[in-house]
């Protein structure tokens, strides 16, 4: 079991709305990997941190990670969801359900953005994939 860390770096001075958040977050992949085609690659039993990063004002903006929201047929977290830890900035810790092992899955990963302090009114999502290793 080991654990894995996806870091979601967002131009926090940029994205206003959910029709520029490609244009504006990156999971730090090569650019020709575009954010719905980045692909993690857990076993089974690991732990999946995501976390956020101001990729403009590291110092005084935040992204919080409140939640990932499994879109396919099958949950490779069980049955749960898992939900934000309620710290500043929020991360998401998930655990690979045993006997999941080959399972793919499209997930949106659902954040929100502070400027200063100041929480932008809006919720924002992206959708990755975790493809559970054989």
């Amino acid at each position: 079991m080991a654990t894995v860390t996806v870091t979601l770096f967002v131009n926090t001075g940029a994205i206003s709305n959910q029709s520029n958040v490609d244009a504006n977050s990156s999971f730090g992949q090569p650019q020709n990997i575009t954010n719905e085609n980045f692909t993690i690659n857990p076993n089974t039993l690991d732990n999946i941190i995501w976390q956020g990063f101001s990729s403009s004002a590291p110092s005084t903006d935040a992204v919080n990670i409140t939640s990932i929201v499994y879109e396919g047929a099958y949950n490779v977290f069980g049955s749960n969801q898992p939900n934000g830890n309620k710290q500043n900035p929020e991360k998401v810790l998930g655990t690979v359900a045993n006997h999941t092992n080959g399972e793919t899955e499209v997930y949106k990963i659902f954040f929100t953005v502070s400027n200063n302090g100041v929480l932008k009114n809006q919720q924002f999502h992206i959708d990755p994939i975790i493809q559970v290793k054989p």
